[in-house]
């Protein structure tokens, strides 16, 4: 009786990893299992061509596999037994390919190869819609970079308009006369930043006259809570006269 099919349902109940590309464990559980199973079995039947009791035991397993075996093709063990037995026979890959060819085994191993075709042609194209969507990532990273500095660009012109505007506003209040800087004020109080109007500048003795009460009232709420002159003028605009 083969000792391979019921040696790799063992394990599969088990529960031992026998997949080679783990990269938690690399299934070494199950091949120290696989090599110590193997030697025994090898070393019952006696040593073939000078060939480990290891390499012997696995070569018989595959060489009594039977067509009712060919489930064992979706078992991962299979393929690490195939590898585990081309590395220690004599004559590698193309030796143990010979040894087999026309038994159950050379059908399996066919399985597995095209098996592992179709699995790298999957890698392949997931590694492809890998680079596909890195690249529409990049793409999509640089046109966002590039609207950001439009958006900054037209950020800043904007503010270089702005900061015009606001300088030819300073020029013209500059030139102004006391009474008609607090004019210019009352009219205005939201639509210029008092803090660009340096101190020297503020009207604090201009005639209350040249303004309503409801534009000192306008202008106390745009001075708010503002310092030094701004605070003079507050103080004279909420003073009963």
């Amino acid at each position: 009786m083969n000792w391979l099919p019921g040696f790799l349902t063992q394990c599969r109940r088990d529960h031992l990893c026998m997949v080679g590309s783990c990269t938690t464990c690399g299934c070494g559980t199950f091949l120290k299992r696989l090599r110590d199973r193997a030697g025994v079995e090898g070393d019952v039947a006696g040593r073939l061509g000078g060939r480990s009791a290891v390499g012997h035991g696995l070569i018989i397993g595959l060489l009594a596999l039977e067509p009712a075996d060919r489930d064992l093709v979706a078992v991962p063990g299979l393929a690490r037994v195939v590898d585990e037995a081309r590395t220690r026979h004599p004559d590698g890959e193309a030796g143990l390919d010979s040894m087999l060819r026309g038994t159950t085994a050379a059908w399996m191993i066919a399985r597995l190869r095209e098996a592992g075709v179709e699995a790298e042609r999957r890698r392949d194209r997931r590694r492809r819609e890998f680079e596909r969507r890195g690249r529409a990532d990049r793409t999509r990273r640089r046109r966002r970079a590039w609207e950001r500095r439009v958006r900054h660009q037209e950020r800043l012109a904007a503010k270089r308009v702005r900061d015009r505007g606001l300088d030819a506003a300073m020029a013209d209040y500059r030139a102004r006369s006391p009474e008609a800087r607090l004019r210019w004020l009352s009219e205005s109080p939201g639509g210029f930043p008092l803090d660009r109007i340096p101190d020297e500048l503020i009207p604090c003795d201009a005639d209350l006259l040249m303004i309503t009460r409801s534009e000192r009232r306008s202008l106390i709420d745009a001075i708010g809570g503002r310092r030094r002159g701004w605070k003079r003028l507050r103080d004279r605009l909420a003073s009963p006269e």
